[in-house]
């Protein structure tokens, strides 16, 4: 049980440094930080979301 626990944390860690990865990629693109700024006022859709949508339909 103590690995299944260590493993969760790691996952944790792993899932927090993406999400802080993405904000900066973000962040550094003026087009896609307002792109993405946009997306979040639609309730339910967060910065993950948000960014993966503007990654894959770029200018639609």
């Amino acid at each position: 049980m103590v690995d299944i626990e260590a493993h969760l944390e790691y996952l944790d860690n792993c899932l927090e440094k993406l999400n802080q990865e993405i904000e900066e990629l973000t962040q550094a693109n003026q087009q896609w930080l307002e792109k993405v700024n946009l997306l979040k006022t639609v309730p339910g859709i967060g910065q993950v979301i948000s960014t993966t949508l503007v990654a894959l339909l770029g200018s639609v």
